[in-house]
């Protein structure tokens, strides 16, 4: 029996007591209900606005309060008529969308790790979240339980938002493992919304409506499978960012240095560690990005090599891994380009460094 390797729980972190604002999160969720609604033809900047949210959450990567990010799926699934409007957001979501916190997920080993991950980490992408994990141990025929909560946010003015994620978990167990895994139950708090059989038909299941908890289980046998994308010292890499966030509560305003070096780790074997691509992926132009880097001190060719010397120099260690393989990762397609570059990070050669970490 495959059991879940569950981290240290997320203690629920005191709000400022000068301060009467609802956690912060990440406005992923808002700019995806906002392409949403232009894509049917409906204006958001009224939506944003009476949500108390900047139409610049439309365009870029911004934090924003998570009761406000809630309220504003509300009032586009009002204005859409569309009671399923978290659901429909949440069943064909390209999770990359959530930048390091999917890739930190699809380089897992397996499915236990991924979804033990998610649980830990889910409060980086909106702090209000919290994820709690059971199961997976005797007996075997206990099911998996992954059970949401909302903290600071009302719960009866979040249905959508829950609806999201609780079928995101769903959603994101099937794209890391290429199956069309069937939950053994998902749950939600809220009342049933009309049109239900269509979630029905996508969970193939019935769900469950005015449950104790929001939440989704997974039989306990699907916990070894693997995922397609494993990468352990990708993985490392990211886990220690994710870490590194928690201790900092999950800082409002990070860098955009550190927030770039993360969405470009993944990037480097696709070979698209570029400054176009990247800034693409935060919603900016080439030259906003470098202008935004300027203004910390530091230009995008600088974060991309201090990246590659981390990541470098640990794949360099592991000494099962070729020295051609590390080059390839790193996004290098001469290894002898990648040689040089490693002796400007250490002043030592892959080769030298390896002899040296060798038992």
């Amino acid at each position: 029996m495959v059991e879940i390797p569950i981290g240290p729980s997320l203690a629920p972190r005191e709000a400022d007591p000068g301060s009467a604002s609802s956690p912060l999160a990440d406005a992923t969720l808002a700019r995806l209900a906002c392409r949403h609604l232009l894509a049917r033809g409906r204006p958001a900047r009224a939506l944003l606005r009476e949500a108390g949210l900047p139409p610049s959450v439309m365009d870029q990567p911004e934090t924003v309060g998570a009761m406000q990010q809630a309220s504003f799926l509300e009032l586009a699934a009002r204005d859409l008529g569309d009671d399923l409007l978290g659901f429909h957001l949440a069943e064909t979501v390209d999770g990359r969308v959530f930048g390091p916190f999917f890739h930190l997920l699809a380089s897992c080993t397996d499915l236990a790790e991924a979804l033990a991950r998610q649980a830990r980490y889910l409060a980086t992408v909106n702090r209000a979240l919290r994820c709690q994990i059971s199961g997976g141990a005797a007996p075997a025929s206990a099911p998996v339980v992954l059970d949401l909560a909302l903290e600071g946010v009302d719960r009866a003015l979040a249905g959508q938002e829950m609806t999201f994620w609780v079928t995101f978990l769903v959603q994101m167990a099937r794209t890391l493992t290429t199956l069309n895994l069937v939950p053994v139950r998902v749950a939600f708090v809220h009342a049933p919304p009309a049109g239900t059989g269509e979630m029905a038909e996508y969970f193939r299941r019935e769900p469950v409506f005015g449950a104790p908890a929001d939440g989704v289980a997974f039989d306990p046998q699907v916990l070894a499978l693997p995922l397609m994308r494993s990468d352990p010292y990708l993985n490392a890499f990211l886990t220690e960012f994710h870490e590194d966030r928690l201790a900092r509560e999950v800082s409002a305003s990070p860098a955009l240095t550190a927030r770039i070096g993360d969405v470009l780790a993944p990037l480097l074997a696709q070979g698209e560690a570029r400054l176009l691509t990247v800034a693409g992926e935060f919603g900016m132009s080439a030259r906003t990005l470098g202008r935004r880097l300027a203004e910390e001190g530091v230009t995008f060719r600088v974060v991309l090599d201090r990246l590659r010397a981390d990541l470098g120099t640990r794949y360099v260690r592991d000494t099962t891994m070729p020295l051609s393989q590390v080059a390839w990762r790193l996004g290098y397609k001469d290894p002898s380009a990648f040689i040089v570059a490693f002796k400007r990070w250490t002043g030592k050669t892959p080769s030298a460094l390896r002899r040296e970490t060798r038992p």
